[in-house]
């Protein structure tokens, strides 16, 4: 009932960070988090989440992220944003994904070559859940393939011993209740019988892509505990097949004190040597109903 409270009369504030990292550092619980570079916002109306890394190179970093319009409920884009590596200034966006709605958390699937590029983004306010192809030259995404027939949060796949596992929780119980499709195919044919694996707001909801390191999967998810996305905590996993699955706690992972995001974190991942998440600061507005009619009457 309090956090309830609390939600109807705050917003959130994102933003997205990077530094040099990889999965060994969060696997032996060696992550810095007092050094963050984070993004240099380019408007006040916008923040960012959700991020996955697209590629990096000496001076740049590319993202696909999630555009929030700062103080509207449910318009959120997917958009890819070119950062100056060593500034975090953004150099270059591209809105991929804007159908006037909420879509974030843009799972990034490569192919067989460079310019293969696929996006799963949620989008629970549809009612499936579906795969664009990224044309990374003209930066336009056409529909490719509908993953599930059913709306789901935060959906990722875990390719492990010829078959592909889907990860994601129900419309239902978003932070709560996670489940496992499985596949002979990343892009397609999912079984429509999920198994529930897991059923808490400790643990559940995903956090980020499945990490690899010395032969051993982990899986990143978020304490929705406390309130959403207020930590990370990352899993071992021991077994998985089509019928069951089994993990292990290794690490949890809150936001550092200090930082001026220093009241959630719930996304992380890693690419050729640099770590990325984001983290989000309250801003609490007793009338914040009535801020919302105002910001939306202001953009219109």
């Amino acid at each position: 009932m309090f956090f309830d409270l609390k939600k109807k009369i705050s917003y959130k504030e994102w933003n997205v960070g990077f530094f040099n990292a990889i999965p060994e550092d969060l696997v032996s619980d060696n992550i810095d988090l007092s050094n963050i570079t984070w993004l240099r916002r380019d408007s006040k109306f916008h923040c960012y989440a959700d991020p996955f890394i697209l590629n990096v190179s000496d001076y740049t970093i590319d993202l696909l992220v999630e555009d929030i319009l700062l103080g509207s409920k449910n318009v959120a884009t997917i958009c890819h944003l070119s950062v100056d590596k060593c500034t975090g200034e953004i150099i270059e966006k591209y809105t991929l994904i804007d159908d006037n709605i909420h879509n974030s958390y843009p799972l990034i699937i490569r192919g067989d070559t460079l310019d293969e590029v696929y996006i799963v983004p949620e989008n629970s306010y549809s009612t499936e859940l579906n795969v664009y192809k990224y044309n990374t030259l003209l930066h336009s995404c056409e529909h490719f393939s509908t993953m599930l027939p059913v709306a789901v949060a935060d959906a990722t796949i875990l390719p492990y011993n010829g078959a592909f596992y889907l990860f994601a929780t129900s419309r239902n119980a978003y932070n709560k209740d996670l489940y496992m499709w499985t596949s002979n195919n990343r892009l397609y044919g999912y079984d429509l019988s999920p198994i529930l694996i897991k059923s808490n707001l400790f643990g559940s909801r995903m956090a980020g892509d499945f990490m690899h390191v010395n032969n051993t999967v982990y899986r990143p998810a978020q304490d929705c505990l406390q309130g959403y996305g207020k930590g990370i905590i990352l899993y071992k996993v021991e077994d998985i097949s089509d019928k069951s699955y089994n993990e292990t706690k290794v690490i949890s992972l809150y936001p550092d004190s200090s930082s001026y995001y220093s009241d959630g974190l719930h996304t992380i991942n890693f690419y050729k040597s640099i770590c990325v998440i984001d983290g989000y600061k309250n801003h609490y507005i007793p009338f914040q109903k009535i801020y919302r009619k105002l910001f939306d009457k202001y953009r219109s």
